[in-house]
């Protein structure tokens, strides 16, 4: 009997070591997605027409985006992200009233108001689905 709880205490322990190690929780994950975001939109100045966050319908990090005009026609936005290193183009844009939406090509779709609020839409499997209400900031381009 005492081999069995020292045993349990010794496997008890190790698992305790193990876990204090590295620290991978989803709070963790999205300040680092956070801080990762916030310096991009630092190194744009502001440069760039909206700053964006929408929460996610199944409790995962905000999604956090920069919508940013590249060209000078209007179809020339990417959509860049803190992580990735290269930007998104958007497919198509198409103006509805006093909103915007832009196309992406995994099937979302974005809405951005002219007040800043964003809804997300999309094909399944897509981040316009998971991703579905937030708001964005104005930046110094033209909507």
């Amino acid at each position: 009997m005492r081999k069995i709880i020292a045993t349990l205490a010794v496997l008890a322990a190790v698992a305790g070591c193990r876990s204090a190690g590295t620290d991978t929780t989803p709070t963790t994950a999205a300040s680092s997605s956070a801080t990762g975001h916030a310096q991009m939109v630092a190194s744009l100045g502001n440069s760039y027409m909206w700053n964006c966050r929408l929460q996610s319908k199944w409790g995962n990090p905000d999604w956090q985006f920069v919508l940013q005009r590249v060209g000078r026609d209007k179809f020339s936005v990417v959509v860049r992200e803190a992580g990735r290193r290269q930007p998104r183009p958007i497919e198509n844009l198409r103006e509805d009233n006093a909103a915007r939406v832009y196309f992406l090509r995994d099937g979302s779709r974005i809405l951005v108001a002219s007040d800043g609020e964003v809804r997300g839409e999309g094909d399944m499997g897509s981040q316009g689905n998971e991703y579905t209400s937030g708001d964005c900031t104005r930046g110094g381009q033209a909507v």
